[in-house]
């Protein structure tokens, strides 16, 4: 079962892969996007602060996202830097946060604290999320994801652009099926790439049809307790699972 396959990773030695450390820290996620895909796959990076005062001294000049490179979640949208009220006492709170505390992941304890000031881009206008879930190199199922956080709707499909019926708790209505993004394929083969190394890796995408950028690579979604629609985690688990004769 997929949660199942998520628990061994998360207890096991497999947690502590160097190379899941490793892509597991935002910075070095986009050295490691930088040397397999191209740098062309990486969302701008304005700066990486690392220190609160380095915080206090940045000046915000575009549209940005601050996030920090060893958490999981957390986001700050700066769209008007010159209006807006910047929350830096937020930002530089995310120093002392570590997500082992909370969920026991090791690939997060012992990551060096530092946020990335990245490029705003401009989803749900264009630009989509997609999360594709790899299995020993080879994409297997999709989700394709518009919004963000509580109005977030996503929908499952195959390789093949296929729908499935495949539905997360809690429920939101789903996102209408639509067609296969024009550069499928271009997401494929980076998806491919990027998770070569790995048993199992979700390898999450952004993309307007025509740039195809990398948001994360995801070890242990949920921490490997994501809920389903009755049955359906069995649906996603025998489509991951399944040999190719």
């Amino acid at each position: 079962m997929y949660n199942d396959m998520l628990y061994r990773i998360l207890t096991t030695h497999e947690i502590r892969n160097p190379l899941r450390t490793f892509i597991s820290d935002k910075e070095h996620l986009k050295q490691y996007v930088k040397a397999t895909l191209g740098d062309s796959f990486n969302v701008r990076t304005f700066a990486v602060l690392k220190s609160p005062e380095e915080v206090d001294n940045y000046t915000f000049l575009n549209a940005c996202v601050a996030k920090p490179t060893h958490g999981c979640g957390q986001v700050l949208i700066i769209e008007e830097p010159f209006n807006h009220f910047i929350d830096r006492k937020l930002i530089k709170s995310w120093f002392h946060f570590n997500i082992y505390d909370n969920c026991r992941q090791e690939n997060y304890k012992n990551l060096l604290p530092k946020i990335m000031i990245e490029e705003l881009l401009p989803l749900s206008h264009g630009m989509d999320e997609y999360k594709v879930f790899c299995i020993h190199g080879q994409p297997r199922a999709i989700i394709h994801s518009r919004g963000f956080k509580e109005t977030t709707k996503v929908r499952f499909y195959d390789r093949q652009w296929n729908t499935l019926d495949i539905k997360l708790l809690p429920s939101n209505d789903p996102l209408p099926p639509s067609p296969a993004p024009n550069n499928l394929e271009a997401m494929i083969d980076a998806a491919s790439i990027l998770s070569a190394p790995f048993d199992f890796i979700r390898v999450d995408l952004y993309s307007d049809g025509e740039r195809c950028l990398v948001s994360e690579l995801t070890n242990c979604s949920a921490g490997a307790s994501r809920r389903f629609a009755s049955g359906h985690e069995e649906v996603l688990s025998r489509l991951l699972f399944k040999t190719d004769k």
